[in-house]
């Protein structure tokens, strides 16, 4: 019985699609058989035998609802736009938004007619837009970027604005009214050109009110930090300067101001302290390139200087047989910064206006018993500065310990002569070396007296005694100076490695 009623069935089905393809010519077989599923809830009416068109709204790809009359629609939005928007968005209007679509397609259903309910269903869910110029930002890979704005002159001024960062007032201006910078006649730095990397194209676009920059200071915002919303901050303290915040931070004090526009206007305004600056560096939806010119004087070295050895002259001793001095070029460069960083920098002409001259200079060689070499050593192996030269606490010496042998061995600092070999109630035991060219050595607070008697030739590196704790002192160690000439100098500033 399952298998009769199953046969009458297709038979009637074929009957049914029979009658309905007998008009042939008048039916279009890319018409819709299949009722499409509307977020509105909108009846069909009867399904005709030759297929209309039919004008489908779609939002995001979800069909919203076939529109009988689009003017309904046009009508209900340029109200929203009376209603809400024609005192701040003159002469535009307000339409279906950006994620909408109307399609006309041939269908064979007659739909009701429910397109007050579809406006009301755009109005309350904000499916709407408002008509603006856009800006889409293309960069070399083909990825760009899309700024909406109420006004597009507060975006070229914003854009010139955010450009100042990276170039001079005066050049820009000059650059953008087609004039030629002045060349240089000496030297200096001049910005011969600017532009912005990415292709830029103005249209007309419908956005999200949500979406539209409503004035010059948010489109800047925007192109300084594109979507990234955090910021650095910086706290001004006393005495501080833009330029000073400036140095600090690693940014221009042009650009300081630039970022912080809302609060300040040029570089000489005075901050005050406690105030919160923004000092993040850039992260722009655009690339600013600027090429500067550059000519400068440079400095040519001349090679390293020669050393002659003379073994007439005293070791320690020497004389210039050939002045030297380093010469000069200018140099012509060429410089492109994208976003205030060198990306390229190609030298255009360089001219050498004075040559270098190599100095030349005799080192005598020849060694006089007692008679140092003007460098000086460490008096004590492994040495550990335990008190340094302090004239401010009456101390006119270092005192050096041994770190890894108390008592360890007390060498001559430098050829000399020992002039003095005794005790004294604060030194101990000590010595004096003469070395013969304005140079003394003294060596106080020795375990014992010294290994050589006055008068006695010593070598440099000679073990002259030993570390002790003789005379009025706290510890074991050697209390070292050296006098120049008859004043007493600091053996750290540049005799000894301290």
């Amino acid at each position: 019985m399952k298998k009769y009623l199953t046969l009458f069935t297709m038979i009637l089905i074929s009957v049914a699609l029979a009658a309905l393809f007998q008009h042939g010519d008048n039916f279009n077989s890319s018409a819709s058989l299949v009722n499409k599923k509307s977020i509105v809830d909108q009846k069909i009416l009867t399904m005709n035998n030759e297929a209309k068109q039919v004008n489908y709204l779609y939002s995001s790809g979800k069909l919203v609802g076939a529109i009988k009359d689009i003017s309904v629609i046009d009508e209900r939005l340029h109200e929203v736009y009376l209603e809400l928007y024609s005192d701040i968005y003159l002469d535009t209007k307000v339409t279906i938004g950006e994620d909408m679509y109307i399609t006309n397609e041939l269908s064979l259903y007659e739909y009701e007619d429910i397109d007050q309910q579809i406006a009301d269903y755009l109005i309350d869910n904000k499916l709407y837009g408002i008509e603006v110029d856009a800006i889409e930002l293309v960069n070399e890979d083909g990825v760009y970027d899309t700024l909406y704005v109420k006004d597009i002159n507060d975006f070229y001024e914003a854009r010139d604005r955010y450009m100042l960062n990276f170039i001079s007032q005066e050049s820009f201006d000059m650059i953008k009214s087609g004039q030629d910078v002045p060349q240089l006649s000496t030297y200096g730095t001049r910005e011969v050109d600017i532009q912005i990397k990415e292709q830029m194209n103005i249209v007309k676009a419908v956005a999200d009110p949500d979406n539209i920059m409503m004035d010059k200071a948010e489109i800047l915002k925007y192109l300084s930090y594109g979507n990234n919303t955090a910021e650095r901050l910086y706290e001004v303290q006393e005495f501080d300067t833009i330029e000073k915040v400036a140095w600090a931070t690693g940014l221009l004090p042009e650009q300081v101001v630039s970022i912080n526009s809302d609060i300040l206007k040029d570089v000489e305004q005075v901050i005050t302290q406690g105030t919160f600056l923004n000092v993040m560096y850039f992260s722009s939806p655009i690339t600013v390139l600027v090429t500067q010119e550059i000519i400068a004087r440079e400095v040519v070295y001349a090679d390293e200087t020669i050393f002659n050895t003379d073994d007439t002259l005293r070791e320690g001793e020497s004389y210039v047989v050939t002045s030297g001095f380093e010469g000069s070029k200018n140099v012509q460069y060429s410089d492109v910064y994208q976003d205030g960083k060198v990306i390229n920098h190609e030298v255009i002409s360089e001219v050498v206006t004075m040559q270098p001259q190599q100095e030349v200079v005799n080192v005598g060689t020849m060694v006089i018993p007692g008679v140092g070499t003007g460098t000086f050593r460490w008096p004590i192996d492994n040495p550990k500065l335990t008190q340094r030269f302090n004239p401010s606490n009456n101390h006119y010496a270092i005192d050096i310990v041994n770190k890894y042998e108390r008592y360890g061995n007390i060498y001559a600092a430098d050829r000399g002569t020992v002039i003095k070999n005794a005790y004294h109630y604060i030194n101990g035991y000590y010595m004096w070396i003469d070395h013969g060219n304005g140079y003394m050595s003294h060596y106080g607070h020795m375990k014992s007296p010294g290994n050589y008697p006055e008068g006695s030739k010593v070598n440099k590196g000679d073990i002259i005694g030993t570390i002790g704790a003789t005379g009025n002192v706290t510890g074991v160690h050697i209390h070292f100076y050296v006098e120049k000439n008859g004043k007493r100098v600091d053996p750290c500033n540049g005799l000894l490695p301290c």
